[in-house]
């Protein structure tokens, strides 16, 4: 069997042509040489999806790091909430603007956030837009960790 880890796709693609062609030609009824050249030919298929599994991986790679790179340093703070409000995924400058290290935050309730009296608010919205999908604007008033307040407006 060949190496073809080596060959350009187009060379795969001649290569997996001309065995091709020499199995429509091929008049031997002996099994081995026949599965050989299956074998042969099913490894250059193989070759090929695999490049070109490599190929959509790294392209997956990059949009991934550039919305990363989008969301984590966004100058608009960007939380990620699951339907019973906790934090799953918060940008940098949510972080910064509660004065909070991000791994902390993750999987804890945003309600651990809010300032006194807006717990209820701010649960009451997230009910009413899961319930009806419709997005609402909430200004509440989140804690610091320096216990300062902050407006915001989600």
């Amino acid at each position: 069997m060949s190496d073809y880890n080596n060959y350009s796709k187009q060379q795969l693609i001649d290569e997996l042509e001309r065995l091709q062609a020499k199995q429509d030609t091929a008049t031997s009824s002996r099994d081995g040489p026949r599965l050989r050249h299956e074998l042969e030919v099913h490894q250059i298929e193989l070759e090929m999806q695999n490049r070109e599994l490599h190929e959509k991986q790294q392209e997956l790679e990059l949009a991934r790091d550039k919305y990363a790179d989008l969301y984590d340093f966004a100058p608009v703070g960007y939380l990620t909430l699951d339907n019973q409000g906790k934090i799953l995924e918060i940008n940098l400058t949510a972080a910064h603007f509660l004065e909070q290290n991000r791994s902390h935050m993750l999987d804890k309730p945003f309600t651990g956030f809010l300032a006194s009296g807006y717990s209820q608010d701010f649960l009451n919205g997230l009910h009413q837009t899961l319930k009806t999908d419709q997005p609402r604007v909430l200004e509440l008033q989140l804690r610091t960790k320096s216990a300062a307040s902050l407006t915001v407006k989600l």
